[in-house]
C-alpha cells in the first residue's frame, strides 16, 4: 500500500517558510537520520521540500470552460504545503506508525492518504485501462 504523507504548515509556521526559512541545522539532521531509518526499512519512496506559495501558481477550474491561473503567494492562505513523503507500507497502521516518529517542529501537521490502486475502481474503468501501463 502506498501513502502520500503531507507537511502542512499553518499560522507561524507558514510566514516563517514564506519568508525563507527550513528550520535549524539539529531539525536537519534529524530529518536525515528519519529519512535514512525510513529507505533502510524500504518505506520511503520517495520525498522532497516544497518551495514557499511565492513560487507557486493555483489553477482554478470555474465551469463553463473557465480557468482561473493565480500565481502566489496567496494573502488568505491558513495552510500550505511544505513537503511530502511517498511511503510503501504493509498497512494504514505501520504507515501512522512511522509518521509519529517524524521529526517535526511544533504546528506542523502531517496530513497521510492512500493512493487508490486500480482495484479501487470499477471493473469496466479497470477494463478501459488495461494493457496501457508501462
Amino acid at each position: 500500500m502506498k501513502f502520500l504523507v503531507m507537511v502542512t504548515l499553518n499560522g507561524d509556521s507558514i510566514q516563517k517558510y514564506e519568508e525563507g526559512y527550513v528550520g535549524e541545522p539539529a531539525l536537519f539532521e534529524e530529518m536525515n537520520k528519519y529519512n535514512v531509518a525510513l529507505m533502510e526499512a524500504g518505506v520511503m519512496v520517495d520525498g522532497a521540500g516544497l518551495r514557499p506559495t511565492s513560487k507557486g501558481t493555483k489553477v482554478h477550474f470555474e465551469g463553463g470552460g473557465k480557468v482561473a491561473v493565480v500565481d502566489g503567494p496567496w494573502s488568505e492562505t491558513k495552510e500550505a504545503f511544505g513537503g511530502y513523503w511517498v511511503f510503501e507500507c504493509a498497512s494504514h497502521e505501520e504507515c501512522v506508525e512511522w509518521v509519529k516518529k517524524a521529526p517535526m517542529e511544533p504546528g506542523d501537521i502531517l496530513v497521510i492518504r492512500e493512493f487508490q490502486e486500480m482495484t479501487d475502481f470499477p471493473q469496466e474503468v479497470q477494463d478501459m485501462f488495461a494493457g496501457q501501463a508501462g
